[in-house]
């Protein structure tokens, strides 16, 4: 253990406070590595080990992982054994290496119980304000045997597509709206559009929050 900090001197980087001073190695939790960090650790010739990293490490550095593709599992064989049908999974950044493990794990547990979560996701590309590349709109748990099919639907009202316009107002904006359908938010095989048409409209806390969803029999391949 080094400290970094001496009355109110500051180091350039908590790097150079470690390489500055007697350490003996160095136990890393952080969000993200920085190559040029690495290399001043090294040049310090301080051991170091990172733990859960979130971005690939280079091979010759020892990291250890945490238990989040386990986490995403038991997460959501919990919620199953509890009954519960309509299951979304928030796993953080997909390029981080946690978000995908736990996205992983919570895959798994929906493949064992025989189901798939189809999700729809809206995109804006030419609203007024800059908002979210996509966001979750529905989703619906889909149970399905050997070689069968299901028809999902959903209803989505346009209150959806709501967002916060410069003033402030909630507001429904006309334009291009994108619509993509799959198992996550990196998996959607099924996208299109389609068009709001008619006047800004402001919306209030009656507006419609959920989207419909229905699942129908296709029968089997």
């Amino acid at each position: 253990m080094s400290a970094v900090r001496h009355g109110n001197a500051r180091p350039a980087s908590w790097t150079s406070g470690l390489a500055s001073h007697d350490t003996d190695g160095v136990i890393l939790v952080m969000s993200e590595f920085i190559p040029s960090q690495l290399e001043q650790l090294r040049d310090a010739n301080i051991p170091l080990v990172v733990i859960d990293p979130v971005n690939p490490p280079p091979p010759d550095l020892p990291s250890v992982g945490a238990t989040n593709w386990a986490g995403g599992l038991a997460a959501t064989e919990h919620l199953l054994g509890l009954g519960h049908r309509r299951i979304a999974a928030i796993a953080g950044p997909g390029d981080y290496l946690c978000s995908r493990a736990r996205t992983d794990g919570y895959r798994s547990a929906l493949e064992r119980a025989g189901a798939e979560v189809v999700q729809l996701y809206l995109s804006d590309p030419v609203a007024s304000v800059v908002r979210p590349a996509s966001w979750l709109a529905g989703f619906i748990r889909v149970p399905l045997e050997p070689g069968e099919r299901r028809r999902v639907t959903f209803r989505v009202h346009a209150d959806r597509t709501a967002f916060s316009s410069r003033p402030g107002e909630r507001i429904v904006e006309p334009g291009e709206i994108g619509i993509g359908v799959g198992g996550a938010s990196d998996r959607l095989p099924l996208r299109g559009s389609l068009t709001l048409t008619g006047p800004v409209r402001a919306v209030g806390p009656d507006r419609v929050l959920v989207t419909e969803s229905l699942c129908t029999d296709v029968g089997g391949v």
